[in-house]
């Protein structure tokens, strides 16, 4: 669009229906401006991201942690890469897109991976050499 065709528009396709403020270029035709458009897409997918946590239970498995930003979604079978393999990029990258779906899938039910909720901290040892939580304990031992 040029920069003539945005000022000829009809004056109210010009204001955002969310602040009211003006949209730029790329945005005349739509409704909301870029940074409503931006914080409607941050909203949706912390919905999207909650939905799916609250489906699995929303607290580690390992150790019982309850703060959402510390939680995360890990694979139990460690087939992780399998699943991103499956979706319709055929790529192993985790893109944006591949993360909502696999959310969808989640709040839905309809996800055929074993997936459960791990904090940060027992997903990460979890890759390492295991859980500090599963792992039987051991004496501490210190140099004499």
């Amino acid at each position: 669009m040029t920069q003539l065709m945005f000022f000829m528009l009809n004056p109210n396709e010009r204001w955002c229906n969310g602040c009211q403020g003006l949209k730029d270029e790329w945005h005349a035709g739509k409704h909301i401006c870029a940074d409503c458009c931006r914080a409607q897409s941050i909203a949706y997918n912390r919905a999207l991201r909650l939905a799916a946590l609250h489906k699995l239970g929303a607290r580690c498995a390992c150790c019982g942690e309850e703060e959402v930003d510390f939680l995360q979604f890990d694979h139990v079978n460690d087939d992780g890469w399998v699943h991103r393999r499956q979706k319709e990029t055929g790529s192993n990258r985790n893109t944006h897109g591949q993360v909502q779906k696999m959310y969808r899938e989640i709040a839905a039910g309809t996800c055929k991976f074993h997936i459960q909720v791990l904090c940060a901290n027992c997903n990460w040892a979890k890759s390492r050499d295991g859980c500090p939580h599963r792992r039987p304990a051991k004496a501490a031992s210190w140099p004499n």
